[in-house]
């Protein structure tokens, strides 16, 4: 045994949870990996398997707010001994978890910043423009707030006004690719730009062939529970009968997740089978299903999805005409983009529904 085993057993473990299905083998490998690595510099192994492991593997298994810690200290470790793919790779993993896992939006944006400062040290431009800048672009958008003109990451949004996958394309950069179409397909939904969004999902088809076939694998949760979103709104928008089949795949593939994981997912099934049942104009069923996903995700302290599962609520609500209960998910919804630290999405969603829906009263 050595330390290129270690990473090779993490790296299989992934193998055995998404292309193999084997999620008992897949974590079993993972805490094997995990424990090997004490007998090695724990140092050189935490940068280069935790991504993988505490990113990737256990994410089935654990609480995602409980993996934020461990690939912090992969990120730091990876910078201190200045190992390039680790400190890329755990870069975006910890970022993506962090907002994933609810983190309040400004620690996300000082945590942002400070990541910048360490790309930019190693010149990795390619980080700073093809990943942090759109973070930063999506977390200003959300908050309201605003780094210093001077600080590099706005002059970079400033100065940069191509489509990030094609600049990724163009470069070569292929990690930098999927992350790009990720991040826009996750900007579009957070801005409620349906329209861009759904023309993500049809331009990148073989990025989103899960949607196609089903195989929805566990890394991939949080692009499918983006796209299986924007599919129901475009199946009540155009009736295509294809966005329905997509929607559907996605809410089959979260019934097993939450299975899995009731912690991490069952919030996310359950918002979307809410607006699998809106979709399908069951009423009842999506009703209960929108208050089910915003107490589950409170309570999993999800706070953002909370947020989101009440701001789709209050439309589902003004939709039927029901006032009072759109009125009330307005103000969860609103109070809950508040906690977060997404306070111009938050008066966004008072403007957009009340306006909507309540006439301005």
């Amino acid at each position: 045994l050595c330390d290129d085993t270690v990473f090779a057993l993490s790296v299989f473990s992934i193998t055995l949870l998404n292309h193999l299905q084997d999620i008992d083998e897949g974590r079993a490998l993972a805490r094997t990996a995990l424990s090997l690595a004490e007998f090695y510099d724990a140092n050189q192994m935490i940068q280069r398997v935790y991504g993988f492991i505490y990113g990737n593997v256990l994410v089935s298994e654990k609480p995602l707010q409980s993996l934020v810690e461990p690939l912090l200290r992969a990120c730091r470790l990876s910078f201190s001994n200045s190992h390039f793919e680790s400190s890329t790779i755990n870069t975006i993993t910890y970022i993506s978890r962090s907002w994933q896992a609810g983190k309040r939006l400004p620690l996300v944006m000082n945590e942002i910043n400070a990541f910048a400062h360490q790309h930019k040290q190693q010149s990795h431009f390619a980080m700073l423009q093809l990943f942090l800048a759109p973070i930063y672009k999506i977390v200003s958008a959300l908050s309201g707030i605003s780094l210093d003109s001077s600080e590099l990451l706005p002059q970079l949004v400033a100065t940069c006004n191509k489509d990030i996958v094609e600049t990724a394309s163009i470069k070569k950069e292929m990690l930098y690719v999927t992350t790009a179409i990720a991040l826009s397909l996750e900007e579009s939904l957070s801005l409620r730009n349906f329209a861009q969004a759904s023309q993500i999902i049809l331009k990148y088809p073989d990025f989103f062939k899960m949607l196609e076939n089903g195989r929805v694998r566990i890394n991939q949760f949080m692009v499918a529970f983006n796209a299986g979103l924007v599919s129901f709104h475009m199946a009540r928008e155009t009736r295509e009968a294809h966005w329905m089949e997509k929607g559907t795949h996605v809410v089959a593939a979260f019934e097993k997740f939450s299975k899995m994981n009731e912690w991490n997912f069952e919030h996310m099934y359950l918002l979307l089978k809410a607006e699998m049942h809106h979709t399908k104009g069951e009423t009842n069923e999506a009703a209960q299903a929108y208050y089910l996903s915003a107490e589950a995700a409170q309570k999993h302290r999800f706070v953002h999805h909370s947020a989101l599962s009440c701001e789709l609520a209050a439309h589902y609500f003004g939709n039927v005409g029901l006032k009072e209960k759109t009125r009330e998910m307005i103000k969860r919804s609103h109070d809950a983009y508040m906690e977060w630290g997404a306070a111009r999405k938050a008066k966004a969603v008072i403007n957009l529904l009340e306006l909507k829906w309540l006439d301005g009263n």
